[in-house]
């Protein structure tokens, strides 16, 4: 293996534009019998991969008023920044189809040296130096995604069914929902409007008002907000059916509501008679539930939009007409 020294007139180059043209030149104009490697520190720059927007990726303005230097690599992959508190490495050599992204063969060595320097926390840690955090990250997700299944897969199909016909067989479909919950009842909202229903976000400024045979659909995670029950039970007296999307056993709204559906998840302040009530979590506060209703109500519509004879693009004009 060959070292490039990298000077120029005896002195440490750290233009980065000098540098990254000389990588371009010894991987494509130099063909010696063995890999080259080269340390190098660039003056502060950003470096972004070939295929980047510099527009999306960086503040110009900011690097031209710091006098910080943008490049683009020859090669791909994200927008990194470069002082001169950064030691880069590279290696150089043909291109033996085995080792392309294996960043492990090319930084092995290093670690293997920095250990023996003394270093003995240093490690092969994955895509960009966050290997734990990513290893965590996958970690959470595929728990939050695992909890999400067993939800559904303990939900009660007649629940299920009874959404469906209540909403097909409704003209005007009212829907409310607090904080998050209330995010996810939202979208639902929008997409009964796709599907050519006349739904109503109880919030809008142009939502008229509520009359006898309307289905009035309430997603409440403790099925007990002092403002969602006076608005609930004012619906009943104006004639509404009443449908209460919860995972609780317990409130008011449960004792008013014409049609119960369960979601079994833990939400924020809900009341459990047991642990057949819900799946368990490790995630924050009510994130389950809220999560669970916003999957629940697009896999609603999913079936809706079948039953209905409806298409996507039946959907997606109804969209373009609103905008």
């Amino acid at each position: 293996m060959y070292l490039f020294d990298q000077k120029r007139n005896g002195k440490e180059v750290r233009d980065p534009r000098y540098n990254y043209a000389i990588a371009s030149f010894l991987a494509n104009e130099l063909q010696l019998d063995e890999s080259i490697m080269r340390f190098y520190i660039n003056q502060p720059a950003v470096i972004i991969g070939k295929h980047q927007n510099a527009f999306a990726e960086v503040n110009l303005n900011y690097l031209e008023k710091e006098q910080i230097y943008l490049v683009r690599r020859s090669s791909g992959g994200g927008s990194v920044y470069h002082d001169q508190g950064t030691l880069i490495y590279g290696f150089i050599g043909d291109n033996d189809h085995d080792s392309y992204q294996d960043f492990s063969r090319f930084t092995q060595p290093i670690v293997r040296a920095l250990q023996r320097l003394g270093v003995k926390e240093a490690q092969f840690g994955g895509r960009n130096g966050s290997g734990e955090k990513m290893d965590n990250f996958q970690k959470l997700t595929k728990n939050a995604l695992d909890e999400l299944s067993q939800v559904f897969a303990k939900m009660n199909e007649e629940d299920v069914r009874l959404l469906l016909d209540s909403i097909e067989k409704t003209e005007r479909i009212f829907l409310l929902g607090a904080g998050r919950e209330g995010l996810s009842t939202r979208e639902f909202a929008m997409r009964l409007m796709h599907l050519g229903k006349e739904a109503h976000w109880l919030w809008d400024d142009t939502t008229p008002e509520v009359r006898p045979g309307d289905l009035f659909i309430c997603a409440c995670g403790s099925a007990d907000v002092s403002h969602e029950n006076v608005i609930c039970n004012n619906a009943k007296q104006a004639g509404a059916n009443l449908l209460l999307i919860t995972p609780s056993s317990e409130g008011y709204l449960l004792s008013i509501a014409d049609i119960v559906i369960k979601v079994p998840s833990m939400a924020y302040k809900a009341v459990y008679h047991s642990e057949d009530d819900y799946v368990a979590t490790n995630q924050t506060m009510g994130n389950q539930f809220e999560q669970a209703l916003l999957i629940f109500f697009d896999v609603i519509v999913m079936m809706l939009k079948d039953e209905l004879g409806l298409t996507n693009e039946d959907m997606e004009a109804r969209h373009r007409n609103v905008e």
